[in-house]
């Protein structure tokens, strides 16, 4: 017999428990189902002060006392431990369990919904894309691309890819607003072309007047007048300012030929006529003056 107050074991004949001294309830023996009714809250056994039960035995008084437990638990007697006020944590204990059993619900709930919608939403997805006709999606994104280099600033690439964009797609719909997005992008290559070609031309004339004023009209070689000026008149060929200087230089050769020939400096005449030249090599009046002196 176990005690139901420390759970010592004790014989089948005890009527008190050998450890705490509880008396035991008489054993009524029949038919019946005995039904005993606990009064005190349960705590943990100690050991016992008997030490021949051997593993066996103390096993299966314990398999025996957990099915008398159960039996208590679930059988008419429950409302008497409700009564008793060491057993209200047996009603806390229940609210407890049967929380926990309905969590694993609500959760699986959730998971189950979060589900559906996530499929929901890819079935639509797919649905709306099969549905987008294929040429007007790459035509979208390859018109996106080109925009997105445009606001970069990258205009030579941004035109290429709109001109590419209305050889592919000439009948979509944003294929006007790609025309007008090329005319613009020419419009700023050309303003930037023109920047930068007036501040080619006047870094140019700048040198050339540095060169003029040190009366450096042929020489040296790369840093002289003829030379700022004839890179000038590529770049800007109506360039008053290159083509006023180069007529003076000119002027110049032209005044200190007609003197070397008035002191009959022959030579010295026929050099400056040959600087014309370098200048303007298909000058009539010039190479009808050297043609006088060599003979």
């Amino acid at each position: 017999m176990i005690c139901q107050n420390c759970g010592a074991h004790n014989r089948e004949s005890a009527t008190q428990c050998r450890n705490c001294q509880q008396a035991f309830m008489p054993h009524v023996s029949g038919n019946k189902t005995t039904k005993t009714i606990f009064q005190t809250p349960l705590r943990q056994a100690s050991e016992p002060n008997i030490s021949t039960f051997d593993n066996e035995h103390s096993a299966h008084h314990s398999h025996d006392f957990s099915q008398a437990m159960d039996q208590e638990i679930n059988d008419n007697t429950i409302p008497l431990y409700y009564q008793s006020a060491p057993f209200k944590q047996r009603v806390d204990i229940e609210t407890v369990d049967t929380k926990i059993i309905e969590r694993p619900s609500a959760t699986k709930s959730r998971m189950l919904w979060s589900t559906v919608a996530f499929l929901s939403i890819v079935i639509l997805a797919m649905i709306a894309f099969r549905f987008i006709p294929e040429n007007q999606t790459g035509a979208s994104l390859m018109y996106v691309e080109a925009e997105k280099i445009y606001q970069s600033g990258n205009y030579t690439a941004s035109l290429v890819m709109f001109q590419q964009y209305l050889r592919e797609y000439p009948e979509d719909d944003l294929a006007a607003m790609a025309k007008q997005r090329i005319t613009e992008i020419k419009t700023r290559l050309q303003s930037i072309k023109n920047q930068q070609t007036m501040q080619l031309v006047m870094g140019l004339m700048s040198k050339a007047q540095k060169a003029f004023e040190q009366q450096h009209y042929l020489v040296p070689e790369d840093d002289n007048v003829i030379h700022y000026t004839s890179e000038v008149l590529k770049i800007a060929p109506s360039n008053s300012e290159a083509i006023d200087m180069r007529a003076r230089i000119v002027k110049y050769y032209q005044d200190q030929a007609e003197k070397a020939l008035k002191r009959r400096r022959f030579k010295t005449a026929g050099r400056y006529f040959e600087n014309i030249l370098k200048i303007i090599p298909d000058d009539q009046n010039t190479l009808r003056q050297l043609e006088k002196l060599n003979k």
